[in-house]
């Protein structure tokens, strides 16, 4: 009996020990793809160095750009922006791009590690184009729906060829995304997040411009119709993350009988509600905020120790966020006729009775929503002065 028993431990052990999968890659046999970017092609903006440039035609649609990470750099310790390699090829299509960048190399692209893919905004400008691409993120089953997106003021392939001095590009990108909240001047997105905003109507994705030696995302691309529509600035973008409850922390400036008052918002929440009166949805949107002051004047009076005086103030910041609000508001609704503040999204959600009754004529009725703001700011700190 105890023969018998070794016996098959025995055989059990070499059967354990010889298994593996049938269609495993070693991991040295594959080429991790961070970043992607995608443009439209053209010979004019390709790099100068390049010895052959493809004609512009058809069949040489887009140009795509690949960062991958150079493990013989990192373990050199070289600086963070020679940490990477990249890599460009032309196509008509991303899918067939990637192939013919595989017979190039000597190992197979692998994506389940991409952080980000940017789009040229020469890309976005056209429906089918866009199109293209976000199916083309989609259906890559190696491409996790939780990438996130850029839009490039320019040119993607700009972008991705920035050699940061703070940290590889790719972790950055990814930073920006997770971490925002301290600053919001972008609202991330990711591309679950884009194609369901696309095929609902209106979208805002994350704006992306180049320099010599860093990146700045700032700002927004608004997507009307499936495609690009119009650049969001800073400011403007900021105020949209208070009408769509995607702001936690922030500064808002306000003056105070000509005193700039930095105030440092430390928690925000944005309520929304529907209604109908006379024939005419109206919608109600409440923001509340807590924060802090972080600057004054040495020796001013009043004192921000003061009660009353410190009420003021509160005012002042609540007219500030409610004016800057309702001016967005009123370019958005009434001059783009886009709705990127979350209207019919509350509707689809929370009143469908409302929402049932305006769906196929939404794009005519969006313009005569009556939208009111009311805002509620309080301060919690005024520092501390030695």
């Amino acid at each position: 009996m105890g023969r018998f028993i070794k016996t098959i431990a025995i055989v059990m052990i070499i059967l354990l020990s010889t298994t593996g999968c049938w269609d495993r890659v070693e991991i040295n046999e594959r080429a991790f793809v961070v970043l992607t970017g995608l443009d439209l092609y053209d010979p004019e903006k390709s790099a100068g160095e390049e010895r052959h440039k493809p004609p512009k035609n058809e069949e040489n649609r887009y140009k795509i750009t690949y960062v991958l990470p150079s493990f013989a750099a990192i373990k050199q310790t070289s600086p963070s922006g020679e940490n990477r390699i990249v890599l460009q090829t032309v196509a008509k299509s991303s899918y067939k791009g990637t192939r013919e960048l595989t017979a190039r190399m000597d190992s197979r692209p692998f994506f389940q590690h991409m952080k980000a893919s940017i789009l040229g905004v020469d890309v976005i400008k056209n429906e089918q184009y866009f199109m293209e691409a976000l199916d083309g993120l989609e259906r890559q089953d190696e491409i996790s729906k939780k990438i996130h997106i850029f839009i490039a003021s320019d040119q993607a392939s700009d972008v991705l060829n920035v050699k940061s001095i703070l940290k590889p590009l790719s972790y950055k990108l990814q930073g920006m995304g997770q971490g925002y909240r301290g600053t919001p001047i972008y609202i991330p997105k990711t591309l679950e997040e884009v194609i369901t905003e696309v095929k609902q109507g209106d979208a805002i994705i994350p704006r992306i411009q180049a320099s010599d030696t860093e990146v700045k995302v700032a700002g927004s691309a608004i997507i009307k119709d499936k495609k690009f529509f119009s650049w969001l600035g800073e400011e403007e973008t900021k105020i949209v993350s208070f009408l769509t409850n995607n702001i936690k922390k922030g500064i808002m400036e306000a003056d105070h009988k000509g005193i700039n008052i930095p105030y440092m918002i430390e928690n925000t929440k944005t309520r929304k509600s529907a209604r109908v009166e006379d024939g005419k949805i109206v919608i109600d949107i409440m923001i509340s905020t807590r924060g802090d002051i972080q600057e004054y004047i040495i020796g001013r009076e009043p004192r921000l120790t003061d009660v009353d005086f410190l009420e003021d103030i509160e005012v002042t910041i609540q007219e500030k966020i409610k004016h800057e609000a309702e001016r967005v508001i009123n370019k958005l609704q009434k001059e783009m006729k886009v709705d990127i503040i979350g209207i019919e999204d509350h509707l689809r959600r929370y009143n469908p009775e409302i929402w049932k009754e305006v769906d196929h004529d939404w794009r005519d009725i969006y313009p005569t929503v009556d939208i009111n703001v009311k805002v509620t700011s309080s301060i919690t700190d005024i520092g501390t002065v030695k």
